[in-house]
């Protein structure tokens, strides 16, 4: 078990609902985002749950990144609007949305020469001003970060020079720096052996349960997100196919409606959450390949 990993088990504690004048972290309302023109996704209305694991699911090109980068504000939208806090998130000022909200984007680029330290130090930057430059409170913050992900005994490494599980925990502290009560992660366990994706889904649900941190997440890999996750939104045809408070509500025939692909459903030895496997090859799929 790597440094910060945590068995994979669940708290299954029921939760209360959210008050009816409850605020949503996040909300989408109305969405229409694409691309050149063209729309990806239209019709999206949901709600992200404070203190939840997010997960947006689907088959490639259904929209699960453009969406991310959409409630980020990376991409405008070409309908609707996306609430933080309530408030439309492009009328907010840049500053003001960078202290609630953090991203960690797919294959980020490292500066050359950069150590964890200063990467980790990056996410203070919202913090920053002309008349508050770095201090003690800055301080104690990239600390709290680098030992919450393991990488504290990393601090004087150079990034280029660790592993790709080692790297990614430290862009994640780096998000975690920033001390926003959301944070947006796409496909962050791309590229990483089995081992190194656990570790990291174990950590994000850790960041949630202890840690009070809201999270939404692109995966690609079903089965570990149902172990990790706890609400699932599934996305197919251009809009919001399905909508999962739990892990258990996940059944096969919304994975084969969603994938389009007959699975069957099965439980996981320890957690005795639901995992699915594929019955019959796709019938797209090369037949040398089946």
């Amino acid at each position: 078990m790597l440094s910060g990993q945590v068995p994979m088990t669940r708290d299954d504690t029921p939760r209360s609902p959210l008050s009816p004048f409850a605020v949503p972290p996040l909300a989408v309302e109305g969405l229409a985002v694409g691309h050149d023109g063209r729309r990806v996704l239209e019709r999206a209305d949901f709600q992200i749950e404070a203190g939840r694991f997010t997960v947006l699911l689907g088959p490639n090109g259904s929209g699960k990144s453009t969406l991310l980068a959409a409630m980020a504000r990376l991409l405008p939208p070409m309908a609707g609007s996306v609430l933080l806090d309530g408030a439309d998130i492009a009328r907010l000022p840049t500053r003001a949305v960078s202290r609630k909200l953090g991203l960690l984007p797919q294959q980020p680029l490292v500066p050359e020469g950069l150590s964890v330290f200063d990467l980790v130090s990056r996410g203070r930057f919202p913090h920053q001003g002309l008349f508050r430059q770095w201090s003690a409170a800055d301080e104690a913050a990239v600390g709290r970060a680098m030992a919450v992900t393991g990488v504290a005994d990393l601090a004087a490494r150079g990034v280029d020079s660790l592993s790709g599980g080692q790297r990614q925990r430290v862009w994640i502290a780096m998000v975690l720096a920033q001390e926003t009560p959301v944070i947006l992660l796409d496909e962050p366990t791309t590229f990483l052996d089995m081992r190194h994706q656990i570790d990291i889904l174990a950590m994000l649900a850790t960041l949630v349960r202890d840690h009070g941190r809201t999270i939404v997440c692109v995966l690609h890999d079903l089965n570990l997100a149902l172990q990790h996750a706890d609400r699932f939104l599934f996305l197919k045809g251009g809009g919001i196919r399905h909508r999962l408070d739990h892990p258990a509500a996940c059944t096969a025939a919304i994975v084969g409606d969603v994938f389009d692909m007959p699975v069957a459903g099965l439980s996981h030895p320890e957690t005795g959450l639901p995992v699915f496997v594929p019955i019959s090859a796709p019938t797209s799929m090369p037949v040398a390949c089946r």
